[in-house]
């Protein structure tokens, strides 16, 4: 595997290995044939995830009272564009800083900070492993579903430029609004790359976009290299997949999860007629 610096995404410089293919888990909804016959994706919000913490930094307001009134200044000025710079400050230095004001007014901003981090996003969730009995489970309906294989050397993914890989601590990350427009560029991204510990077997990388929020994205045709049908897929599922993989202009290879004998896992073998 060749090492992929992150620096380019403004998220880190931590060098880290990049995968040649990404997995994403699915189960069968009414997105699903859109992702053969149409190459549409879904992004998620986070405000669906499973995990109440995703995506949720810890924010706080902590810092000097000068700090803390610029930052009021700021507030003051954007909604109370009519005011004049001296009004403002007037406002600020009475009405806010002697009564404890202050804390409501910033409190009040970081929860307005937190819900416009979570609604403007829209998130795609992928991982480096394609046989965990988990996400089989959690992710493509008790091993009903279907696990999608990815060729990152497409540009949809840009493994240097847009999919991250996600890291995982046992401290949620901190920002700070006081600061929040002197963060580096890359820094608010990577306070979304952050999971619990108890989330690190996923090992999982994401394509966070701010612009386009949730909702479909088209790839490329030819990304898709391979198809994974779970264990316990129905016959009427499989034959749609078959039908589903012939139409393609590049069929991707299909796979199906066996249970192993002797072990609590799965072999993935390939389905060489279909």
């Amino acid at each position: 595997m060749k090492e992929a610096d992150e620096e380019g995404n403004g998220v880190n410089s931590v060098r880290v290995s990049e995968p040649k293919v990404l997995y994403r888990y699915g189960n069968f909804d009414d997105y699903t044939e859109k992702v053969f016959t149409h190459n549409e994706i879904y992004f998620s919000s986070p405000e669906d995830f499973n995990d109440p913490f995703d995506s949720k930094p810890h924010l706080t307001h902590a810092g000097p009272m000068t700090e803390r009134k610029r930052h009021l200044l700021k507030m003051y000025q954007r909604k109370h564009p009519e005011l004049s710079k001296n009004q403002i400050e007037m406002s600020v230095d009475l009405e806010l800083i002697p009564g404890g004001l202050d804390i409501i007014y910033l409190n009040k901003a970081v929860e307005k900070a937190r819900e416009l981090m979570r609604k403007q996003l829209g998130i795609c969730c992928f991982s480096e492993v394609r046989d965990s009995i988990l996400m089989w489970a959690h992710y493509a309906n008790k091993h009903t579903g279907y696990c999608l294989e990815f060729d990152v050397k497409s540009d949809f993914f840009g493994l240097s430029t847009r999919a991250i890989k996600v890291d995982y601590a046992k401290l949620r990350p901190e920002l700070n609004v006081l600061r929040w427009d002197n963060y580096p560029e890359g820094e608010l991204a990577k306070s979304l790359l952050i999971k619990a510990d108890d989330w690190r077997y996923e090992q999982e990388w994401r394509i966070v976009d701010s612009e386009k929020g949730a909702g479909t994205q088209k790839f490329p045709e030819d990304a898709l290299k391979g198809v994974i049908l779970g264990c316990r897929i129905s016959n009427p599922d499989r034959d749609k997949v078959y039908r589903w993989c012939r139409s393609r202009k590049h069929p991707p290879l299909l796979f199906e999860g066996k249970e192993k004998q002797k072990e609590f896992g799965l072999d993935i073998i390939e389905i060489t007629n279909y």
